[in-house]
């Protein structure tokens, strides 16, 4: 079993809309749920950077220095205001981990958003 924490990037089984299959898709690990252990709150990631959102999407680009650690190939957009609560068994593997004051601005997004507040 593989240890699974907040800001690890980890690959979540994602069902076709028609539930016909799955693919693998990267995700960003926000917290394990503190009443229900092995569910995680994540947020998505994608590498289609042209509907960044400035306001409330973190880019990550594996050439910085500070997201190296992600070991992602390419630069992704962490998608903050995109959430959901998953199993552990609908996970198959871990990618890397995100810097600690990236993830602290990924929290501090969700909560403005959550607040109703607007940049």
């Amino acid at each position: 079993m593989i240890k699974i924490k907040s800001g690890d990037i980890v690959l979540f089984k994602y069902p076709y809309s028609d539930y016909s299959g799955v693919k693998r898709r990267p995700v960003l690990v926000i917290a394990e749920r503190p009443d229900f252990k092995n569910e995680f709150l994540i947020t998505f990631l994608t590498s289609q950077t042209l509907d960044f959102n400035k306001d409330w999407d973190i880019e990550l680009n594996p050439e910085s220095k500070r997201d190296q650690q992600t070991n992602l190939k390419k630069k992704t957009v962490i998608k903050t205001t995109k959430l959901m609560i998953i199993s552990y068994s609908r996970l198959t593997g871990k990618i890397g981990m995100i810097d600690k004051s990236v993830l602290k601005q990924v929290k501090e997004n969700i909560k403005r958003w959550l607040a109703g507040e607007k940049r």
